[in-house]
């Protein structure tokens, strides 16, 4: 499709899953889950519902984004 797009000149822009994890992420490492101030964990399924200092989210989201970049740039 985005093959398709190019050759007739028309733009698209690509979404990241760092907003929205996959569920695979959520289920193999709940630490990217955020925890709330009680100390719950949130559940999966909430978009921006991820903990901004998890190394394993940095970590993930990094190789997923630089796929995604290195596959549609």
């Amino acid at each position: 499709v985005l093959d398709t797009f190019k050759e007739n000149g028309i733009y698209a822009f690509l979404a990241t899953p760092s907003g929205a994890r996959p569920a695979w992420m959520s289920k193999k490492y709940p630490e990217v889950l955020r925890t709330e101030r009680n100390r719950v964990r949130n559940l999966h399924g909430k978009r921006h519902n991820h903990c901004y200092t998890s190394p394993v989210y940095r970590r993930k989201t990094a190789i997923i984004n630089g796929k995604l970049a290195e596959r549609y740039a």
